[in-house]
């Protein structure tokens, strides 16, 4: 709004679009490991609905490993392309912020990313395995599967999640 109030007046606001493209990459970067902790991101289960829990936590498994290593190889080639822009001392063409600290938070995020992928791999394992865990009705959960599809949930993991809904009311100020 500011830009079309100050074009409108011959004076637009210099540099605004740096700054939402700014964010917006760091918003999308640091909400990756978030996501992916809560079960968030696009689930395409067509073809392994109709498996048994086993099979389909081990294969939530692997294809987290094959997240990790996807993320490692973003990972990396965003080092890489941070450590470039610090050394030719990249900026933004108006407001002539360096470039480089979006990709260090970005890096921090996706190596957060990793984290979570690796956690999350390990935590189908132990599901898989049938180890350390309790009973919880899919439907709870927010995973896949309906209000009579029971799998196994590591204690640990409900506590993480309760953790973090318990840290949104407090932001929320509920």
């Amino acid at each position: 709004i500011a830009t079309v109030v100050g074009a409108a007046f011959g004076k637009p606001l210099l540099g605004d679009s740096e700054i939402v493209e700014l964010l917006g990459g760091i918003t999308v970067f640091t909400f990756l490991p978030y996501c992916h902790l809560r079960g968030s991101n696009v689930l395409v289960d067509f073809f392994t609905q109709r498996l048994p829990g086993r099979v389909q936590n081990w294969l939530d498994a692997t294809m987290n490993l094959v997240f990790a290593a996807v993320a490692v190889a973003l990972t990396w080639r965003l080092i890489e392309g941070g450590i470039t822009v610090f050394e030719r001392d990249k900026r933004s063409m108006f407001l002539q912020l360096p470039d480089w600290w979006g990709y260090s938070i970005g890096a921090v995020a996706m190596l957060l990313w990793i984290v979570v992928c690796l956690f999350v791999a390990w935590e189908r394992l132990q599901q898989a395995r049938g180890a350390d865990g309790e009973i919880v009705l899919g439907g709870d959960t927010g995973q896949r599967g309906g209000e009579d599809d029971a799998f196994v949930r590591p204690r640990f993991e409900a506590q993480a999640i309760h953790a973090v809904d318990e840290a949104e009311r407090a932001v929320a100020g509920e």
